[in-house]
């Protein structure tokens, strides 16, 4: 990484002082589903270890570890943190995942003070825009799968009562958290052992029996809640199997813990094709809770996402929203934070209309080839016209045979149609620009990342 980079970077972190790059590998681990441990939930591909292989004390004290640890020393970012690589290169300081770790603080002993948890997938809905390594119900009634195993267990459990002291932070997702049963084990183990752990969970509020209310009412616990509409039609026409009364009645009752235990209600909205109209109201509807507003980009499935409509279209979503703006107030932080979110949704679709026009002009009048072999095409031609190698021949040959790999890589976890679909709206330029620098073995894990996969 370039010493002028760091440098700019640093100085916008909130400790400007910070020993190292990132801080996750010293501070913070995550556990993924199918026992996976690593660092963060952003790097996917360097696995610290597996439970219950290994203990959770082996994997976090261990060899792995330690060798992203000095990676990270080094300012190297190859083991898996490509991701926040190329944000820093691109001076996107302030979405960049590292500054999610400056603010947890340091354990002497050299534990983590953070842990995440995304240990199962057991969730009651079907959204249209979920699938089922993120939703049981979806991976059973949609796409026909077996269940993923379970790999965590009472073990598991005695293992964290060793950590949980340590700990500062904890995010748990899901699935859905409220319905899986070892998470309710674990909350019941911190607040026994450590309650004064900041607790967040992302929850689709379907959910709220006595047992979670008792669990809440000892350890204040940070709510996120995704929605995703706020009209009833609208909403269970995206979250399939939800009622919309009873996720408005759960609302309110985490609104009232989140003000009675200091701490902060969030609401997820992902715009998208189906709901874009009601962004200026869900604003309003937010400034209403006191809530903060997260809006989520979504880049699959092709059927909701905004960032596939032909350019006219994308202009006419761009244009109704400039007119519908409310007059946001700016009186709180609440509302400050999200006019500010609005802005971002607005400065994405132009984002998005800017890149539908260089696709149009590359892909022959259409914003997105129809398969792959199409595509291919128009990669070879533009290879043909790149500037910046002399070996244009071997230069195509690499991409080809990193979007062949990637696609088998794909297909073997039913992603292929999802995969490909973001590969085809990509400007054959920004590929010509990126895939040579990608080792194979890691571009389908970014490819998921980017994509939202």
């Amino acid at each position: 990484m370039e010493q002028p980079h760091l440098t700019e970077f640093n100085q916008a972190r909130p400790d400007k002082s910070s020993p190292y790059l990132c801080h996750a590998p010293f501070k913070s681990i995550f556990f993924g589903m199918r026992g996976n441990l690593m660092t963060c939930c952003f790097n996917r591909m360097y696995n610290l270890g597996t439970y219950p292989e290994k203990s959770i004390k082996e994997i976090w004290f261990g060899e792995k570890a330690d060798t992203l640890r000095e990676a990270i020393k080094k300012n190297d970012l190859s083991l898996g943190c490509q991701l926040c690589g190329h944000m820093l290169a691109a001076k996107n300081f302030e979405g960049i995942p590292i500054k999610n770790f400056d603010y947890i603080g340091w354990d002497k002993e050299g534990y983590p003070t953070k842990m995440d948890f995304e240990l199962s997938n057991t969730c009651n809905l079907e959204c249209i825009m979920c699938r089922g390594e993120l939703s049981s119900s979806i991976r059973q009634n949609r796409e026909k799968k077996p269940p993923i195993p379970m790999s965590y267990d009472d073990e598991f459990i005695r293992q964290l009562e060793e950590f949980i002291p340590h700990l500062q932070n904890s995010h748990f997702l899901g699935g859905e958290p409220f319905l899986i049963p070892i998470y309710l084990d674990i909350w019941e183990k911190m607040i026994e052992l450590n309650p004064k752990i900041s607790i967040s969970v992302q929850t689709n509020a379907t959910v709220l029996n006595e047992r979670i209310k008792k669990i809440l009412e000892a350890m204040p616990f940070s709510i996120s809640v995704s929605i995703d509409s706020i009209e009833k039609e609208t909403y269970e026409q995206i979250r399939v199997n939800a009622n919309f009364e009873r996720v408005m009645e759960n609302i309110l009752f985490f609104k009232e813990h989140c003000s009675r235990k200091g701490k902060k209600l969030t609401i997820s909205y992902c715009p998208m094709i189906q709901n874009w109209r009601e962004l200026p109201r869900v604003v309003e509807f937010c400034n209403g809770l006191n809530a903060d507003v997260f809006f989520n980009t979504v880049v699959l499935p092709v059927k909701c996402s905004l960032n596939y409509l032909p350019v006219a279209e994308l202009a006419d979503v761009i244009s109704f929203l400039e007119q519908h703006q409310p007059a946001l107030p700016t009186e709180s932080e609440v509302q400050r934070f999200n006019k500010k979110g609005y802005e971002g949704v607005m400065n994405q679709l132009k984002y998005f209309h800017s890149q539908a026009l260089i696709r149009e002009k590359n892909f022959g009048g259409r914003t997105v080839v129809k398969d792959i072999d199409e595509y291919l095409k128009v990669l070879k031609k533009s290879v043909e016209s790149y500037p910046h190698t002399h070996n244009k021949s071997a230069m195509y040959f690499d991409m080809e045979e990193k979007i062949k790999l990637l696609l088998q890589q794909a297909e073997e976890e039913s992603l292929r149609d999802d995969v490909q679909a973001f590969l085809c709206s990509l400007d054959p330029v920004t590929v010509c620009d990126h895939f040579p620098t990608i080792e194979k073995e890691q571009i389908y894990t970014l490819v998921k990342l980017h994509a939202g996969l």
